[in-house]
């Protein structure tokens, strides 16, 4: 997270709307991805476009990644009830993160 900030001079929001559909959404552990040795995969998912992809077996966007996940969790790695997208232990506070939503265009500022 402070890698984030001291490369881009704030944190990331809690989700970025994705445009022009505003039900979908790119959360904080996308834009984390290069800043925790996963560039590669952040290159993949492309989180500045628009489209956020199905969660397809064997698509970038399944890609479980145990740093999101606490070691304790017996939850299952993919959410059932929403897609079947990967989940996650944690989660983005609105008050540190700007307000907590972010329209793609806000994102960055160098």
């Amino acid at each position: 997270m402070h890698n984030y900030h001291d490369t881009l001079k704030t944190f990331p929001g809690e989700i970025i709307k994705g445009l022009p559909s505003p039900a979908a959404a790119w959360t904080w552990s996308a834009f984390l991805l290069p800043f925790i040795e996963q560039g590669a995969l952040h290159d993949q998912l492309a989180p500045n476009g628009w489209i956020i992809p199905a969660a397809t077996a064997g698509t970038p966007i399944m890609t479980q990644l145990n740093v999101y996940r606490c070691p304790s969790n017996a939850s299952p790695p993919t959410n059932t009830h929403y897609g079947n997208y990967s989940t996650a232990a944690y989660v983005a506070s609105a008050a540190i993160c700007g307000g907590g939503v972010a329209q793609l265009g806000e994102l960055h500022r160098l």
